[in-house]
């Protein structure tokens, strides 16, 4: 009688295997045994991340079947929220899409690749307008405690002077197109 080699996810016969017993004559007290050895296989886990991903860790060659973690890190950037969002699947019927920063799953029979998002969201911050009114002729160096305006803005956008900005507040003063404004700023 000869062993029929079947197919098993994640497995290859193992053809070289001394253990095998692919054929054999069946004895008559029903003691024959056939053996078929199958290698696990081993599968490449690719990690990429995406800009606003510092870090990802868990790449690696894994057997069919293993449990995997793998983490990813945000970046963390002034004045912007950084969120870890998913693991996106290169092969989803291989294995899905992960939501979850450190994910755990099995390895499937299969190479697969997942790269690591994240969204990025401007803070709204406070920004200050300064006011600076001349003194016999000359600028300060520094505007008075009551000379300064506190305003909020998404990091990353345009902050400008309005029109309001320039009318002053204090009495026998002019808004002074000649002097060192700094009329927007990002």
């Amino acid at each position: 009688v000869t062993a029929e080699q079947k197919m098993f996810t994640g497995f290859t016969y193992a053809e070289g295997n001394t253990n095998n017993v692919t054929t054999a004559n069946i004895a008559g007290d029903g003691s024959t045994v056939l053996k078929v050895y199958y290698i696990r296989e081993s599968y490449e886990l690719t990690l990429t991340k995406d800009e606003n991903i510092a870090e990802v860790t868990g790449a690696n060659i894994y057997k069919y079947g293993a449990t995997v973690t793998i983490n990813a890190t945000p970046k963390t950037e002034e004045g912007y929220t950084i969120e870890f969002t998913k693991w996106k699947s290169n092969n989803t019927e291989l294995l899905a899409n992960k939501t979850t920063q450190e994910a755990t799953f099995t390895m499937p029979a299969g190479d697969v690749s997942l790269e690591a998002k994240a969204s990025k969201t401007a803070n709204n911050v406070n920004y200050k307008v300064e006011y600076y009114y001349q003194v016999n002729g000359e600028y300060p160096t520094q505007p008075g405690e009551t000379n300064i305006a506190t305003r909020q803005g998404l990091t990353g956008t345009t902050a400008e002077v309005t029109t309001e900005d320039k009318t002053p507040t204090q009495t026998g003063y002019v808004y002074d197109e000649s002097a060192a404004n700094i009329e927007s700023a990002t």
